[in-house]
């Protein structure tokens, strides 16, 4: 396992390069600048324990981090990425558990998350991640469902009872 600021951070961005969510300028993707920006918002949030890894045979394999907490104590959970090849092994689960564990340490008190409407995966993921829907709301002419989930309610999923479809 990388201990280091500098190395868990290129790891991440290994896996998001590797999982196609970088891109290139040419495609589309993000240009030099913003991916300058990125890096530094997560070496923050490795600096600040905001992140939650997981590594195989010494590779990260996936990862999940959350914002600053706000005055209410809400956190919002920003998202979850794991490598293609090791999807459905329960990596999320694992990492659900340590995000979750983590906010309670800190006084976080809920997490908040954003999802695109026609996404049911990623409804599926909420769902079985204890979080309730409370609203739809349209932004840029999109549908995006906000989730929240009390951090201090019991999560007692296992990796084998990983399935989101």
């Amino acid at each position: 396992m990388v201990s280091d600021l500098g190395g868990i951070v290129d790891d991440i961005m290994g896996l998001l390069n590797a999982e196609g969510l970088l891109g290139t300028v040419d495609d589309g993707g993000l240009s030099r600048r913003y991916r300058v920006m990125l890096r530094n918002t997560l070496c923050s949030a490795v600096r600040e324990g905001r992140v939650v890894t997981e590594y195989d045979r010494g590779e990260i394999v996936a990862m999940s981090h959350w914002s600053r907490p706000d005055a209410s104590g809400a956190a919002e959970w920003i998202g979850m990425i794991t490598r293609s090849t090791h999807r459905g092994r329960g990596y999320a689960t694992l990492l659900m558990n340590d995000l979750l564990d983590r906010c309670r340490e800190r006084g976080i008190k809920k997490l908040i998350s954003y999802s695109p409407a026609d996404d049911g995966v990623s409804a599926s993921m909420h769902r079985f991640f204890g979080y309730e829907l409370v609203e739809t709301l349209r932004r840029r002419e999109a549908e995006v469902l906000k989730w929240e989930r009390d951090v201090g309610a019991s999560f007692d999923r296992r990796p084998e009872d990983c399935r989101y479809t």
